[in-house]
């Protein structure tokens, strides 16, 4: 799968931030992780079909593989969380210092897997519950930054002490 081809297929990566929530706590940071789930939608249905690999097990290994190949995992520090949208996180992929973790991941292979369900592929549906925040391991008392339509950053402002 060529990065190029998808993100010539995307909403431009442009990196501009926003602050979106000033101190919040682990619970706004899974907020903003599940409103760029659907505000980024149309992206992943604009490319979802090149995941497809014919049934649920081939294509998550498929995205996966996929993301670990050309997504550099790179844990973000306390001082840098960040939710983003597929665009960003391709551009960013490449970089050591791109800051693509968990969240990332799930937000990516969620965005994915949720489209081939609305275009009727058969994918279990999605669940998000509380136990979301043991996966993501988010730091309270941190800032959330939106990075213009492509994604977002969320700052820890106690730090700055």
């Amino acid at each position: 799968m060529n990065i190029g081809k998808l993100l010539g297929i995307l909403t431009p990566f442009a990196n501009n931030k926003q602050l979106l929530v000033d101190d919040q706590d682990t619970d706004d940071i899974i907020s903003h992780i599940l409103k760029a789930h659907k505000k980024y939608a149309s992206d992943y249905d604009k490319i979802s079909d090149y995941f497809w690999k014919g049934n649920a097990v081939d294509t998550s290994h498929f995205v996966f593989d996929f993301l670990k190949k050309n997504v550099v995992y790179s844990i973000e520090p306390e001082s840098r969380q960040s939710v983003k949208s597929p665009a960003a996180i391709l551009s960013t992929g490449a970089y050591k210092s791109g800051g693509n973790d968990c969240k990332h991941y799930s937000l990516f292979q969620a965005g994915i897997y949720d489209s081939l369900r609305r275009k009727g592929k058969k994918i279990p549906p999605l669940r998000c519950s509380p136990p979301l925040s043991t996966i993501l391991h988010l730091p309270p008392h941190s800032q959330v930054l939106k990075s213009d339509s492509p994604g977002g950053t969320i700052q820890n402002k106690k730090e700055e002490k």
